[in-house]
């Protein structure tokens, strides 16, 4: 294989990766009427928006969110 087709190649197969049909879904919609609160967890789970590690995450969503100065993933999605 030439270098310029394994270019293209590459460049199509790239270009798939970030469409919006292969793309990762964000988080869960909350349910109707439901509250995001932060509850603590046993042990800790990455971050969804971060990736740093918490002990935290949303009760209604269920998703691990950092909640501490400095990084606070948190109120920044949900704007409690």
């Amino acid at each position: 294989m030439h270098h310029k087709v394994f270019r293209e190649t590459l460049a199509e197969e790239l270009a798939e990766v970030g469409s919006p049909s292969t793309a990762r879904p964000g988080p869960p919609p909350a349910p109707s009427g439901a509250h995001h609160r932060p509850v603590h967890i046993s042990g800790r789970l990455r971050c969804r928006h971060c990736h740093a590690k918490t002990p935290l995450k949303c009760s209604s969503c269920d998703v691990p969110l950092c909640l501490v100065p400095g990084c606070d993933c948190y109120n920044n999605l949900y704007k409690l």
